[in-house]
């Protein structure tokens, strides 16, 4: 199922949201750790502004893939990746000082507060 994954600052758990389906649009679950694959970064420009202009978070960055059921093991190789609109309006790596962007990638998982990806791509 496609689906939108963002980090819920109240209920310190991942929303997702359908992308497809009777319920797109629609939060259809709270969980702990996702799962996506061939995920896309996105940073809509309007919300990263109105948080500038405001300094009052909104939901306007997530993670967009396919949910996969969960893993018990993390695979080797991913890299970990963040996202903070007063530094830029993107995700980055955070394993690089170059703190390069992050687009796309093969796997994302999304586990506690942390977000790692696997053959991230700019």
């Amino acid at each position: 199922m496609k689906a939108d994954a963002y980090y819920n600052l109240h209920r310190h758990l991942w929303s997702i949201v359908a992308r497809e389906g009777a319920q797109k649009g629609r939060v259809i679950a709270h969980l702990p750790r996702v799962l996506l694959a061939d995920a896309e970064m996105i940073v809509r420009p309007a919300g990263r502004a109105r948080v500038r202009r405001e300094g009052r978070k909104n939901v306007h960055a997530f993670v967009r893939g396919t949910i996969l059921p969960d893993a018990t093991s993390v695979p080797a190789g991913v890299r970990p990746f963040s996202y903070n609109p007063r530094e830029a309006g993107y995700f980055t790596l955070r394993d690089d000082d170059t703190r390069p962007p992050v687009r796309r990638a093969a796997l994302v998982v999304l586990d506690g507060r942390r977000a790692l990806a696997l053959d991230p791509r700019p």
